[in-house]
């Protein structure tokens, strides 16, 4: 008993102060069926009516009576016994009211209390008035059983067709019959058209609000909307009589009427709500009160947003986190335990809270730094509500929040979880600096979190970009390398502290962060001399053979110029022809692309697209929308600001239409300007058409675009001709221009060993330089596969030079890491079937053991010949062949 008296209690508490805490209760006790993997909230309609949870309904009704207990008083001592009718319905009519919501038929009898005490024999009065205006009984009979006759049909056909899974049809037949046998019902019951123009019309919208109910599992829901109709018929009534009631109260009382009405209406937490609701009852009380009735808006308006008593009661205590000691007076220092003072504050106390609390940010922030799980606990619960008054208080605490959080770091592994979607906490915070491209693309503008001020979306990227050169520095090969990248991000953050004002933060907000800067500082120092430590006299390894060289190590590529005049020459013809850069696996051309932007004048736009990523080659929308989003993001970077792209959503019904209808727009942009559009690895398009993913219409849709849009250049980068891939290339592009991109030129690769860094201090004995040259041929991987190993060697014996013996270990370490590369050229590049790879490998064991070619090979034998001397695998001198690089005979030969 004492539970159920506990629980009843919480439940007016919860109705009228937290309404998250009772929906969670409802969500308990009545769960909703599942709709599409998800669990909705449960509604008052649920719990009260259609799914009717004993337990719960029992206690609303005890809270009814309990807030009845008063006009039971006035009846017992001054009234009549027909007036203990009321009683019945005034708890049907606020149970009806709290179908709707649950907290609007709270206010009912406390309502009705006041009605009552100024005109006690209202209710008389309005039932005489009512058994004089109803037509005889044998007329009422007949009405009602032909509604409830029709009505029966009306329910018969409606689960009939439930059962047969015809939910639209049920719904059509629940709604438009139930609807004519109100309105025959009430024709044939009165003699009224003003009763049976209101009962056929409020019947219609009850019928119509509850046909979303009807489900195919549910055998009970017709019976349930028969006792709707019947609580509706108390509902309509006892508020009907309640507002007629009310309109003729005194200015006190009826002031009083709209504090209970406003107080409970705020539980719904809709903005407009209570300004309409103060509308309504001015317009109400005009009658009766004249201009007096003005004092309505401003009593009202108080009360639903909460300025008393919830508000009101909160300032002190989030002024003054102390009380009751009140030892401290300051507004911005705290008792010891901020926890304990959040707890005395909204949400915890109340959620409905319109208004920030002065000094709550200080507040939150504050318990963060003492107890940061029980912090984010409350930190949740004001982010789940809608009211503005806990927006505004996360979107004030969040930059010092986390700027608390950033300062708190020590060691150089915590500052670059930073950058990472799985660091504990920060994603938490603000998801919106961790979304991945796709996400952030897919998510509406209104969607992204309200609580990102300028000042985070200012520093708090630049700090995350902080965070990921950390990472790249301690990636590098070897500590001169790490020392290096550590030297550069010390100088980035001592830019980034010196730019704070011109970037628009105001002096509070840096104050705020330059401790944030100045402890990451100390942190990369120490690591930065940890590192020196270690690697005293290191030489600094510049080389990089296993990834591409990208445009932030432009002084690592060399070379190339070539190439990229002869590319802008032919883009700028009249006859734009289509490029297709071509050669041998890692020969360079990702790199080439990549630096593209350095190479080429101002007016012409290279924009890459990585043709191995499945995000592009999963579909046509995916390739039109990767195309789009590549553009976008080139030009930008390259100071070029082009209209933002659709959303991925928009081009899976007609992806070229969104493309094109895009590009119209954006090409309008680049005024005079071309773009270049590079489709690196672009044979996994015919791999991806030939798998089904892609249809042929791209073909037709680039073949458009080449010919139509004069602003759009196009560069295919692979390793095989468009002849070579198959006839679907050819015949689809005319105009093509192969360019063939082999080997650096000697000056190139002599230049790339000597100074590939500007910091470089590594030397060669005479004629390692040429051998080295010779030994690669000048392909570029190999020259950055013996660069970086001849570095390494000179690193474990502490010499700044390299000798020819040095140059031997470095050879050995080279075959070791570039074991990828020397095992491709053996497995693809042999051959195209398996019988002429066998062939090719046999001829490339001759060769490294000075065997030549037979001169009466056979077909298969011929077929590899010819594939390894078209890639560069070989090379013919005279009649006499041997390995174009002999780098790679070396390792044949000791394979």
């Amino acid at each position: 008993m004492n539970l159920f008296l506990r629980e009843t209690w919480e439940l007016f508490y919860w109705a009228m102060f937290c309404p998250s805490k009772l929906q969670q209760r409802m969500n308990k006790w009545c769960p909703a069926k599942e709709k599409d993997g998800k669990r909705p909230d449960t509604n008052s309609l649920d719990i009260l009516l259609f799914s009717f949870n004993f337990s719960f309904v029992a206690q609303y009704f005890l809270l009814l009576l309990f807030l009845s207990l008063p006009l039971i008083v006035n009846i017992a001592i001054q009234g009549q016994q027909i007036d203990w009718l009321q009683i019945p319905i005034i708890l049907l009519t606020g149970y009806g009211a709290s179908v709707w919501f649950l907290s609007y038929g709270l206010p009912v009898p406390l309502i009705w209390l006041m009605v009552y005490l100024q005109q006690p024999d209202f209710w008389l009065t309005g039932l005489n008035e009512a058994l004089d205006i109803l037509p005889p009984l044998s007329q009422i009979a007949v009405g009602l059983t032909a509604g409830t006759v029709l009505l029966i049909i009306t329910n018969v056909l409606t689960f009939w067709f439930l059962q047969n899974n015809r939910l639209s049809l049920s719904h059509t037949i629940f709604v438009i019959g139930g609807t004519v046998s109100f309105f025959v019902g009430s024709w044939l019951a009165s003699e009224n058209w003003l009763f049976i123009l209101s009962a056929t019309g409020y019947s219609a919208f009850v019928l119509f609000t509850f046909k979303n109910q009807l489900k195919t599992d549910d055998d009970v829901v017709v019976v349930a909307v028969v006792v709707a109709g019947g609580v509706a018929f108390f509902v309509a009534g006892g508020v009907a009589g309640g507002v007629a009631g009310v309109t003729t109260l005194p200015l006190p009382l009826f002031m009083l009427t709209c504090i209970l009405v406003a107080f409970n209406f705020a539980t719904e937490q809709k903005k407009w709500l209570g300004i309409i609701t103060a509308g309504i009852l001015t317009l109400l009380s005009f009658e009766n009160l004249g201009f007096n009735s003005l004092l309505t808006i401003p009593i009202t308006l108080i009360f639903y947003y909460r300025l008393f008593p919830d508000y009101l009661l909160s300032t002190p205590i989030s002024i003054f986190p102390s009380l009751p000691s009140l030892k401290r007076f300051s507004l911005f220092r705290f008792n010891d335990n901020p926890i304990q003072s959040l707890k005395l504050l909204p949400p915890h106390t109340t959620e409905l809270l319109w208004l920030p609390l002065p000094n709550h940010d200080r507040i939150l922030a504050s318990a963060f730094r003492s107890n940061t799980s029980r912090a984010m606990e409350t930190f949740k619960q004001m982010q789940a509500l809608p009211l503005p008054g806990f927006q505004s208080t996360i979107k004030q605490a969040l930059p010092q929040i986390i700027a608390d959080q950033l300062t708190t770091v020590k060691t150089l592994a915590e500052l670059v979880s930073i950058a990472k979607p799985e660091h504990p906490l920060l994603p938490l915070l603000v998801p919106t600096f961790y979304q991945s491209d796709s996400e952030a693309e897919n998510t509406p503008q209104t969607e992204i979190s309200p609580y990102i001020k300028p000042e985070l979306s200012i520093i708090f990227p630049r700090l995350q970009g902080v965070a990921r050169d950390i990472e790249a520095a301690l990636e590098a090969s070897n500590g001169a390398l790490r020392e290096r990248g550590l030297e550069r991000v010390l100088d980035r953050l001592a830019s980034l502290s010196a730019q704070l004002p011109a970037l628009g933060l105001k002096p509070p907000e840096i104050k705020r962060w330059q401790p944030v800067i100045t402890r990451w500082q100390r942190v990369i120092e120490l690591e930065l001399e940890e590192q020196q430590k270690q690697s005293q006299g290191e030489q600094l390894n510049p080389f990089q053979f296993g990834n591409p060289v990208r445009l932030n190590r432009d002084y690592l590529f060399k070379g190339r110029r070539k190439f990229a005049e002869d590319i802008v020459r032919r883009i700028l013809n009249s006859d734009r022809p289509t490029l297709i850069l071509y050669g041998p696996r890692r020969c360079g051309k990702t790199s080439f692309l990549y630096n593209l932007p350095r190479l080429f004048p101002s007016d012409v736009l290279p924009v890459f697209l990585d043709m191995q990523s499945a995000a592009i080659t999963n579909s046509e929308a995916d390739f039109c929308q990767g195309l789009v989003r590549a553009i976008y993001k080139d030009s930008k970077s390259q100071g070029v600001l082009l209209p933002t792209p659709p959303k991925r959503n928009q081009f899976k019904e007609s992806p070229y239409t969104v493309l094109e209808d895009w590009l119209d727009e954006a090409l309008e942009k680049l005024e005079d300007r071309q773009l270049l559009l590079n489709l690196d690895e672009f044979e996994k398009i015919g791999t991806a058409i030939n798998e089904g993913q892609i249809s042929l219409k791209l073909f037709d849709e680039l073949r458009h675009l080449i010919q139509h849009y004069d602003q759009l250049g196009f560069l295919f980068s692979g390793v095989k001709t468009l002849d070579e891939i198959g006839p679907n290339w050819s015949s689809y592009f005319i105009s093509v221009v192969p360019i063939e991109m082999l080997y650096l030129e000697p000056e190139e690769a002599r230049e790339l060993l000597l100074d590939p860094d500007p910091e470089f201090t590594l030397r060669y004995d005479e004629g390692i330089v040429e051998e080295v040259l010779q030994l690669t041929h000048c392909q570029p991987y190999l020259l950055q596969l013996l660069g970086a190993a001849m570095v390494t060697q000179a690193n474990l014996h502490h010499t700044d030079k390299i000798t020819p013996e040095l140059l031997k270990a470095a050879i050995k370490d080279g075959f070791i890491n570039g074991e990828p590369y020397f095992t491709n050229v053996w497995t693809e590049f042999t051959g195209e079937s398996e019988e002429e790879i066998l062939a090719g490998q046999n001829l490339l064991l001759n060769l490294a053991k000075g065997q030549q070619p037979n001169t009466d090979r056979d077909e298969i034998t011929e077929k590899a010949l010819q594939y390894m001397l078209r890639h560069h695998i070989i090379e013919q001198i005279d009649s006499q062949y041997d390995f174009e690089i002999p780098l790679v005979k070396m390792w044949v030969k000791r394979s």
